[in-house]
Formats: structure tokens, C-alpha cells, sequence
């Protein structure tokens, strides 16, 4: 699984911007740079992470991470595009974190870390790296807003095919036909 994680940490870089370099430089100095300077969970407490792909992904869930801040749950908040940087302004000082998501190599290291309890996704950013993280802590992925897409089938196959356990789902879908196909493919 381990060679597979690595392949996308090269293709996030390389297909979808323009210099891989560029891009894994920025993850990996923009994830160190925020996310240790700005934690404030104490060793012992547990956090709640919330991942979005890009802006209209973060605005979905937004309620859902204010409600956890007023309760007095520590939050990681991650987002894959650069786009929702800036919905992440006005939460950033109340959250352990709260910046792009780290390179797919390095999301088990940030779970142990923030000793993640629970895993929010919205809509469908399932990423190798982040699920063999969930998977290897035993955390159940809960993904809100879900919509089932045919290109999840390659995660599935990817991790039948290194033999690697997917982890628990739980599915709050917008639509009955997108949460069978959901709980077909990823059982909970």
C-alpha cells in the first residue's frame, strides 16, 4: 500500500499543478509551518478532523465545525485545493490545525500527532493515504454530503489489490441511489 501512497503522492504534484516541485514543497512546507505552529492540542486530548476538497466542500460543512468548536472538541481542518484557504481564515486560530492536507505519506504521522478520534469527509475526497491512516487507527471515515462517483471504484480495487483492509464508513448521502452505491462499494 505503501508504494501506491507514494505514486500519489507524485501525481498530486505532477497532474494536477502544473511543477511538482512547487506543489510538494508547498504541502509539505504549508502543512509543517501551520499546523505545528498552530497546534494548541495538548497531548492528551483527541481531535475531531474534518477533510473538504476545495471551497464549496468546506462551506458544506462549516456548521458542522462550528458546532464541534462551541462544544470544546479540538478540530484539524484540511482542505486539498488552494481555493478554500481562504474560507479558512476566521476558523484557523479555534482549530489545531486548519490548512491544506498533508502529502498522502504523511496522513497517518498527522493522526497520531493530533491523536484523531474521528474523521469527517465531505462529499467524496477519498485519498489512499488518508483512508490506510483511518484503517491502521481503526477509525470509522464518516463522509457527509455523500455522492457516489464510478471513479471511487479504484480505491476499492486499489486496496483489494495490495490486500489492505478498507476502514469502517458511515454514509449521510443526498440522494438514496448515491447512499446503496456507497454502502455497496464501502460497507460500514
Amino acid at each position: 500500500m505503501w508504494f501506491l501512497i507514494r505514486i500519489i503522492d507524485f501525481l498530486q504534484g505532477f497532474i494536477a499543478f502544473s511543477s511538482w516541485f512547487r506543489v510538494s514543497a508547498l504541502r509539505k512546507a504549508g502543512f509543517r509551518r501551520m499546523a505545528w505552529l498552530n497546534a494548541k492540542a495538548i497531548a492528551s486530548d483527541s481531535t475531531v478532523w474534518v477533510h473538504a476538497s476545495s471551497f464549496g466542500e468546506l462551506e458544506m460543512v462549516r456548521p458542522l465545525i462550528d458546532d464541534l468548536l462551541s462544544q470544546g472538541e479540538n478540530v484539524g481542518v484540511s482542505v486539498f485545493s488552494e481555493s478554500a484557504l481562504p474560507g479558512l481564515k476566521d476558523i484557523e486560530r479555534h482549530c489545531v490545525y486548519a490548512g491544506l492536507s498533508p502529502r498522502e505519506s504523511e496522513w497517518l504521522d498527522i493522526f497520531r500527532h493530533f491523536k484523531v478520534k474521528k474523521i469527517i469527509i465531505s462529499k467524496y475526497d477519498f485519498w489512499p493515504g488518508l483512508l490506510f491512516a483511518a484503517q491502521s487507527l481503526d477509525l470509522t471515515v464518516m463522509v457527509i454530503n455523500a455522492e457516489f462517483r464510478k471513479s471511487l471504484q479504484w480505491i476499492q480495487r486499489a486496496f483489494y489489490f495490495f490486500r489492505v483492509p478498507l476502514p469502517q464508513f458511515w454514509f449521510s448521502a443526498n440522494t438514496v441511489v448515491s447512499r446503496v452505491a456507497l454502502e455497496t462499494h464501502f460497507p460500514g
